[in-house]
């Protein structure tokens, strides 16, 4: 999913085209977590209806 992370300045952002839902947002988190090497595909960070246990 994330083959690349590259940051951008946020002078670089000219509008705002949208926004990310909740679940949208943790799905993007735990890819990020996956693609960093902080928890592997297998673990589920983020539980369904409440907070989610972490990293190990």
């Amino acid at each position: 999913m994330t083959e690349h992370i590259r940051s951008v300045s946020k002078a670089r952002l000219w509008k705002k085209i949208g926004k990310l839902s909740e679940e949208a947002m943790r799905k993007v988190e735990e890819a990020v977590m996956v693609s960093l090497g902080v928890l592997s595909s297998k673990d589920n960070v983020f539980q369904k209806g409440g907070e989610g246990r972490g990293p190990k």
